[in-house]
C-alpha cells in the first residue's frame, strides 16, 4: 500500500459548517426590470412570476404583463430571502427606510 498522508476523513460536521462558496461565471444573458413579482408555492418548489406593472398607482385592475418565471427549491428560496434581508439592510442602513407603501412614498416626497 503506497503512503498516503494522514488526512482525517470528511465528517458530516465539517463538510457542513464550510461556506459554500461556487465560482460564478459572467453572465451572458440581458438583464430585466421588474417592478411586480407574485409568488405561489408548491410542495417541493416556489414558484416566482415576475412583471412590469405599468401602472404607478397599483390599481387592482391594472393589468400586469408577466415576463419572467423562477422556479427554485425551498432551500434556494431560503438563502436567496437571507441574502435580499442583507442586500435590503445594508440600503436601508445607508439610505433610509425603503417604504413599499406607494401612498406613504408619495406623501413623503410631497411633504418635503
Amino acid at each position: 500500500m503506497p503512503d498516503q498522508p494522514n488526512v482525517p476523513p470528511a465528517t458530516a460536521g465539517s463538510i457542513m459548517n464550510r461556506p459554500f462558496q461556487p465560482t460564478v461565471e459572467p453572465a451572458k444573458f440581458p438583464p430585466i426590470y421588474t417592478n411586480f413579482v407574485h409568488v405561489a408555492g408548491a410542495p417541493e418548489e416556489i414558484i416566482f412570476d415576475f412583471g412590469l406593472q405599468v401602472d404607478p398607482t397599483g390599481s387592482p385592475a391594472s393589468s400586469v404583463k408577466l415576463s419572467h418565471r423562477l422556479v427554485m427549491s425551498y432551500y434556494t428560496a431560503k438563502r436567496l430571502a437571507i441574502a435580499l434581508e442583507a442586500c435590503l439592510a445594508r440600503q436601508e442602513a445607508t439610505f433610509g427606510q425603503v417604504e413599499t407603501d406607494v401612498a406613504r412614498r408619495v406623501a413623503a416626497h410631497t411633504n418635503k
